[in-house]
């Protein structure tokens, strides 16, 4: 199963034509038995990483005051309301970034990644 969804998302950046590094987190020496808040930060003190970015939705998971301690900030993502024609009469928002491709032109989906993401 991994194999099928770490190519589906470098294929995904592909056609997008973005370009990341992916870093597989097995591979990275850190104590796996790390739940939650905890596996997050040894991750990023394993990188290095002086901020960690989460989506909207993990406000409630992760506590900045122990991000503070660490030195790395702590930041969220989210995402502005994106409002496009689906195959059904009804709108369904927040769907996955497929459905967005699937419904819209390339140039639309590459547009509305660059300019519709605001911190919070």
């Amino acid at each position: 199963m991994f194999n099928f969804l770490y190519h589906s998302l470098i294929r995904t950046f592909e056609h997008l034509g973005m370009t990341k590094e992916f870093t597989i987190s097995s591979e990275i020496a850190i104590d796996h038995s790390l739940k939650s808040q905890d596996k997050v930060l040894a991750f990023c003190e394993a990188l290095g990483a002086n901020t960690y970015v989460n989506s909207i939705g993990g406000r409630d998971l992760y506590s900045p005051d122990e991000f503070r301690k660490r030195g790395i900030d702590l930041e969220f993502l989210h995402s502005r309301p994106l409002v496009y024609p689906q195959s059904g009469v009804v709108f369904i928002p927040d769907l996955s970034i497929i459905d967005v491709m699937m419904f819209n032109p390339l140039a639309i989906v590459r547009d509305w990644i660059a300019n519709n993401y605001e911190w919070v």
